[in-house]
This record gives C-alpha cells, structure tokens and sequence, in this order.
C-alpha cells in the first residue's frame, strides 16, 4: 500500500476533530430529549441539535460531530432513526381557479408548454 506521511496526519487530525467523550454524547442526549418533550419524532438538522445542546457553532465538524454522537445513541438503544423525508411546501398560487389547477395537474408537460408560449 502506498501512502504519503502528510495525509497520514491529516487522516488522525479529523478523527481525533471528531472523537466525542462521554459528556458531549449526553449533551446531545439532552438535547434530544428536550427536543422531543412534547412530540415522538423530530426532524432537526445537527446543527439545531448542536445549539440546544449548548454547543459553540463555530466549532469545525460540528455536524460530524453530532452526527456521531447520534449514531452512538442508536446503536445503544436510545434512539431509533427513521428515513429523513423532504417535505414541501407551497408558497405562492400559480392557478387562478381549481379547474385550470386540475387541468395542470391531469397533464403537467401540456401545461408547460403552453405556459412557455
């Protein structure tokens, strides 16, 4: 195997950025606890976890290190992760009535085209 020394450091440098001690795991373990007071499931970017953890933003690998933190705490058993799912949300109205939003929707290409013209 061919390697070069430098990148050999840089490798243990981001594992040692992060490597989590006890506290920092419940930290997060508080974190999410506090999150999920009044609901079951959340959906919050590490970043968010971070800072109700307490966590200085600024911080590099931040999200790494949550992530890690997070993974800790499913494979003990605390948490269970479920598929992250993209939601939308409309923010404006493109259809003046219903019929013309049906008539888009029963045949989207024609409607673009149209609109194109």
């Amino acid at each position: 195997m061919l390697f070069n020394e430098e990148d050999l450091s840089k490798h243990f440098i981001l594992l040692n950025q992060t490597k989590l001690n006890i506290q920092e795991i419940k930290q997060i373990w508080n974190a999410i606890k506090f999150i999920t007071k009044y609901r079951t499931s959340v959906s919050n970017s590490p970043l968010e976890i971070a800072r109700k953890a307490g966590w200085d933003d600024s911080v590099s690998e931040i999200e790494t290190r949550v992530t890690t933190a997070i993974a800790a705490l499913e494979d003990a058993g605390y948490l269970r992760r479920g598929q992250n799912m993209p939601r939308i949300y409309a923010n404006s109205i493109l259809c003046k009535t219903a019929q013309e939003a049906i008539k888009k929707s029963n045949n989207p290409i024609a409607s673009k085209m149209s609109a194109r013209k």
